[in-house]
């Protein structure tokens, strides 16, 4: 009982991992919803300032105030970068991708060119484009501006987002490859031109700053989280910003002193109502683009980024937390554990927040407490359940199982008496006697008892239960087993087909010679395998049950047995068991077959012996077979016939496939099958 609870515990472990160790959206979401939460409570205690970065907005005001359509000839552009330049920015960002010539003025692009030229410090935007390619893969493509801009440039950066479940931008990326070429952002290529040597290595971006290196983790995107400092859910859009910003408009007319311009990184934005760069971020806020990017730049400035524990820490993490929930659950009492699951998130969440705060750090902890949780409700949840049941099969399995040596097995491991069904690949077995009708007429009740019990006892005790098969029932002179239940066995397919062999083999050698001497008529027996996923379980009810197999897979094991009639033959199995047993077993290809209750056709195969049992002589028997019905199959109903006539004058001149398949040969030579022939045999009879 106590390694079944350990069995139980680790079970419950690892499906935990895994619900946590996956990007599930729920837990994501509730990851999502703890960061914003604390980053709400920290940005109401605090009012960052970042002086050195300026916001020059293409705002509403602006566009109220130019009366020029909007989006505006670049020659304003180029006016603003001119006066920006003139008033001493350091570096001048603009976050608007230019992406074609203008087809109205082409003058205006050579102008902003220009006007780049002589600033000597614009950078300006790449567009990093996703995509899926006809093979399915996720691919990255980099288009630059039009290549004057491009020439013009001091530097290029894609500006690239990872998104969380609900389109929230979560995390800017500052790295990205295409072509085994890396390609930087616009964060990293302005560190680069402000010379603090931005590096990003195994997920770690480090630079140089005041003689100082510093570096920020990274996740395995080499995406740094999205923080914006100050700001709240009820601020304006532009309220409570850490850096300053001035209307387009305003720096058009030259309206802002110098000195507020003077060596300041300088980011033009699109951040009007009309603008197609406004993002959802965290907290659900609508903000431009452009403002994120500043954001992120003025927190990595200032070493305010947060960073991500790595996923080794991660996995650590999550790990621990669910071996001290084994331990709780082991060593502890009900109440103590529960106790646990309420003290924890007291402590772990102020120390979370902590983290976040001081030392910028966005841990996983929050996720070691849903991990405990989780493991918690499930554990309790599964104990109940269990425990339940393992009282009601204990008490009613003596009661309801007729064959002894299977109740033996399941009780040797309870938790395979299992109430209801579960869907397992199995292989089912039908054996009837041939004409046993009119045998039973013939003798007399206490003689037809005698022979039906010496029959049913070599075949039940000595073959299938030898053979690991279950006995699902008797009905009258047919017997139906079960290969596969209720105890596994990977060899199912190959065990029921060596009982159909057994089967065989004993009657014939054994039987029918002390058969002979008593007096008894001799009969033949018809076998049907079929093997596939069938429902297996204890079904009945709830004061009577038998453990059985229900499904369309256990019909056709039916039909296959009854199939027999049409060949002639001893045994068939369908294509599935034969796909498992080809290599221990020598087959025959019957037939294409639809039977009845089944839409779609299925190859039968006839079972003739083990494969190291096989003599030259049914070898190529059954090569000759095949060819024919290949032929047939292909239409070449001429060749089939010459090849079936050999058999029916020379291999073998009794075997009813044959005949079969040349009496249809001959009827379609005579009149052709229409074009869409499936060459299926329908078998309806029951």
């Amino acid at each position: 009982m106590q390694n079944n609870s350990n069995k139980l515990l680790l079970l419950i472990s690892i499906i935990v991992y895994l619900i946590f160790a996956t990007n599930i959206p729920l837990i994501n979401e509730l990851s999502w919803s703890w960061s914003d939460y604390k980053t709400t409570l920290r940005n109401s205690n605090q009012n960052q300032k970042y002086d050195e970065i300026v916001i020059v907005a293409i705002d509403d005001e602006s566009l109220s105030q130019i009366p020029e359509k909007y989006p505006w000839n670049r020659r304003r552009l180029a006016k603003v970068i001119y006066q920006l330049k003139k008033n001493g920015s350091k570096l001048i960002i603009l976050d608007d991708y230019i992406q074609s010539p203008s087809s109205i003025d082409p003058k205006q692009d050579e102008i902003l060119a220009s006007v780049f030229i002589d600033a000597k410090n614009v950078i300006t935007r790449n567009y990093l484009r996703r995509f899926i390619n006809h093979k399915g893969e996720n691919k990255l493509q980099l288009a630059p501006p039009i290549p004057m801009i491009k020439r013009a440039s001091k530097g290029l950066g894609f500006i690239d987002y990872k998104k969380d479940d609900f389109l929230r931008l979560r995390n800017l990326i500052l790295s990205a490859s295409t072509k085994n070429k890396t390609h930087q952002s616009m964060i990293v290529s302005i560190l680069e031109h402000l010379k603090y040597k931005p590096l990003i290595h195994q997920n770690i971006l480090s630079f140089t700053k005041t003689n100082k290196t510093h570096s920020i983790q990274l996740d395995e995107n080499n995406a740094i989280p999205v923080d914006l400092i100050n700001i709240n859910k009820n601020n304006s859009k532009f309220s409570r910003l850490p850096f300053k910003v001035f209307s387009f408009v305003d720096i058009q007319e030259n309206k802002i002193a110098k000195e507020k311009l003077k060596g300041k990184i300088v980011f033009i934005i699109d951040a009007n109502d009309l603008s197609s760069n406004l993002m959802q971020t965290q907290m659900n806020l609508i903000l431009p683009e452009g403002l994120i990017t500043a954001t992120i730049l003025g927190n990595i400035l200032h070493n305010h980024s947060i960073s991500y524990n790595n996923r080794v820490m991660f996995h650590i993490i999550l790990i621990l937390a669910l071996f001290i929930s084994i331990l709780f659950a082991l060593k502890s009492t009900p109440v103590i554990f529960t106790f646990y699951q309420i003290i924890l998130p007291i402590i772990i969440l102020p120390l979370d927040y902590f983290l976040y705060t001081s030392f910028q750090v966005q841990s996983s902890l929050l996720i070691a407490i849903l991990a405990t949780l989780t493991f918690w409700l499930l554990f309790n949840t599964v104990k109940y359940f269990q425990e339940r049941a393992e009282k009601a099969e204990i008490k009613n399995a003596f009661s309801h199982y007729v064959t002894a040596s299977v109740v033996n097995e399941i009780l040797k491991d309870t938790s395979r008496l299992k109430l209801g069904g579960e869907r397992k690949e199995l292989t089912v077995f039908f054996s009837d006697i041939a004409n046993f009708t009119n045998i039973s007429e013939r003798l007399e009740i206490e003689r037809l008892v005698t022979l039906l019990n010496d029959y049913l006892t070599a075949m039940t005790d000595n073959i299938i239960i030898q053979n690991k098969g279950m006995l699902d029932k008797y009905e009258g002179d047919a017997i139906m087993a079960v290969f596969g239940a209720p105890i596994n066995n990977q060899s199912h397919a190959v065990l029921a087909c060596r009982s159909a062999l057994d089967n065989q083999r004993i009657l014939k050698e054994e039987l029918w010679p002390k058969w002979k001497i008593a007096g008894f008529p001799l009969f033949t027996v018809r076998i049907g395998i079929n093997t596939g996923p069938m429902i297996v379980g204890n079904m009945g009810s709830k004061t009577r049950f038998d453990y059985t197999v229900i499904g369309d897979n256990v019909n056709l094991g039916s039909r296959l047995e009854n199939l027999n009639k049409v060949y002639k033959t001893d045994i068939l199995i369908s294509e599935t068991t034969y796909q498992l047993v080809k290599n221990d077993m020598r087959c025959r290809m019957i037939d294409v077959v639809r039977v009845k209750g089944k839409r779609i056709p299925v190859r039968v195969y006839e079972l003739i012996s083990l494969q190291n049992k096989s003599s030259d002589a049914i070898n190529e028997f059954i090569k000759i077979y095949e060819k024919a019905f290949d032929l047939y199959e292909n239409k070449d109903f001429k060749q089939s016939i010459e090849i079936l006539e050999q058999i029916k004058t020379s291999c073998r001149p009794k075997d009813e496939a044959s005949k079969l398949l040349l009496q249809r040969c001959h009827q379609y030579l005579q009149k052709p099958p229409p074009e869409d022939w499936d060459n299926v045999f329908e078998f309806l009879d029951d």
